[in-house]
């Protein structure tokens, strides 16, 4: 039962994070908040924090595949939309850090998920 309510609160994580990078990557620059790190930092974090909820949340692989797709598709047309916001531009860097951010973030929570269901008693 608490293992359903953790993975139900990973899918909201999950979605309110992604909710939270689509209205900063589209916020003008001078209105967007920063972290102090760099801007590629800060998209691998965003979007491997999102892809471990969404991994920790769903535990089919096929739905973390999708999960990583949908992530990766998002984060290259949330920067090529950046064109259009005042003071912002698309950047490759952003989408490479924002896609294997995204990947990594599903790998280790597969990963850790994998090793907390089979591990030896």
């Amino acid at each position: 039962m608490i293992i359903g309510r953790l993975r139900r609160l990973s899918i909201v994580a999950g979605y309110a994070g992604y909710v939270m990078i689509v209205v900063l990557s589209l916020m003008p620059a001078q209105a967007r908040p920063h972290s102090g790190f760099g801007g590629e930092y800060e998209h691998w974090m965003a979007y491997g924090l999102v892809g471990g909820a969404f991994a920790a949340g769903y535990l089919a692989t096929r739905a973390r595949i999708l999960a990583g797709l949908a992530l990766t598709a998002s984060s290259a047309i949330l920067e090529l939309l950046q064109n259009f916001i005042p003071g912002r531009t698309p950047e490759l860097t952003g989408f490479v850090a924002s896609s294997l951010g995204a990947w990594v973030g599903i790998f280790l929570a597969a990963l850790t998920a994998f090793f907390l269901c089979n591990r030896a008693e």
